[in-house]
């Protein structure tokens, strides 16, 4: 039987193949939160904004990064349903008095 573990003379084929996603990964952990959109990072990275997307995906999976919840449509969508509440409230004091 052939011993495939120590066939390595194809490794360098594989090199063109391969990307390091570290240095991806560590930009986004340390600025992802602190208000930086992923277009931000990837035009400050040169990297194409779908692969930061994919990571910032795969970290927020990994709970290594927080989701981020303080974004224009979850404020509009909090403000929605508090005004939604406030008109049922509203019309239920209508109901009662009419």
């Amino acid at each position: 039987m052939i011993d495939y573990s120590t066939h390595t003379e194809h490794f360098h084929k594989a090199d063109a193949f391969t990307y390091n996603y570290k240095f991806i990964d560590d930009a986004i952990v340390e600025v992802y939160n602190k208000g930086y959109t992923m277009r931000q990072i990837a035009d400050a990275l040169r990297e194409p904004q779908a692969r930061v997307a994919y990571r910032v995906r795969l970290l927020q999976n990994e709970g290594i990064i927080d989701h981020k919840y303080d974004t224009f449509r979850a404020r509009m969508t909090k403000v929605y349903l508090k005004y939604k509440k406030e008109i049922k409230e509203l019309e239920a004091q209508l109901n009662i008095k009419g």
